[in-house]
């Protein structure tokens, strides 16, 4: 059996619109989880666009948010978390353990 899983990465670059848009792509292409990096704050300083805007972190409520949109689209949510903080954040849903 195969299993598709849709990696967002970056390809959001920081917009909830584009995250969702996104997801939502994946779920239409047949993907059966998708998955996100969730990038620490040290990280992240470094990382800036051309305005300023930390294009690659996702804050603990757009995470959530991005959860419970791969549930109700019935995908499974994924995240590879780059600090302790973030792997608390996977950690605490015990639905997804």
């Amino acid at each position: 059996m195969t299993f598709i899983i849709s990696e967002l990465s970056n390809q959001w670059a920081g917009s909830n619109s584009v995250l969702n848009a996104t997801l939502l792509q994946s779920v239409m292409c047949g993907a059966d989880a998708a998955k996100v990096q969730l990038y620490g704050d040290d990280w992240n300083k470094s990382r800036l666009n051309s305005v300023g805007k930390d294009y690659l972190s996702l804050s603990y409520g757009l995470f959530n948010q991005f959860r419970e949109m791969a549930r109700n689209y019935n995908i499974i949510p994924m995240a590879s978390p780059l600090d302790e903080e973030r792997l608390s954040w996977i950690l605490e849903d015990k639905s997804s353990i």
